[in-house]
């Protein structure tokens, strides 16, 4: 006579469970890492483009001292030489802004003055362990000759 030997296999094993737990928990750990790399991203993403708008008004500041003096401002113009980039409550970035003026003759035909500013603003970034950072934004401008 054969006899029927029960079995269930409608509940989890305990290797099961395990492997189920493991899978859940990297996916966990996966989201955690992503996460955290998004926001640093974005704190470094916001520093970058505040850099460049103080950098782009302190070229337009320059050209606007150009226009109405008829010279551009060498020394503390604007924005002075240090700002706070970031003053959020997870971060306070200071900046430094420097300028530099090249004075010479266009290499065209025309031969016309031409001064060539460089404002560069550099920090240094707390989501990339303090690593200094740099934007820096050249513009030309010629003169023309009466």
């Amino acid at each position: 006579m054969i006899t029927k030997t029960s079995c269930k296999d409608s509940g989890f094993t305990l290797i099961e469970l395990l492997a189920a737990f493991a899978i859940v928990l990297s996916a966990l750990v996966a989201l955690f890492v992503g996460i955290q790399f998004a926001e640093r991203q974005i704190y470094k993403n916001y520093h970058n483009r505040q850099a460049m708008l103080i950098a782009s008004g302190e070229l337009e500041y320059q050209y606007y001292r150009k226009v109405i003096y008829g010279n551009f401002s060498v020394d503390n113009s604007g924005f002075g030489d240090s700002i706070i980039l970031d003053d959020s409550k997870r971060f306070r970035v200071n900046a430094n802004i420097s300028r530099r003026f090249q004075s010479k003759l266009s290499e065209d035909n025309f031969a016309l003055p031409q001064t060539t500013v460089t404002v560069e603003v550099s920090w240094r970034e707390p989501a990339e362990d303090n690593k200094t950072r740099t934007v820096r934004l050249i513009e030309d401008y010629y003169d023309s000759r009466p």
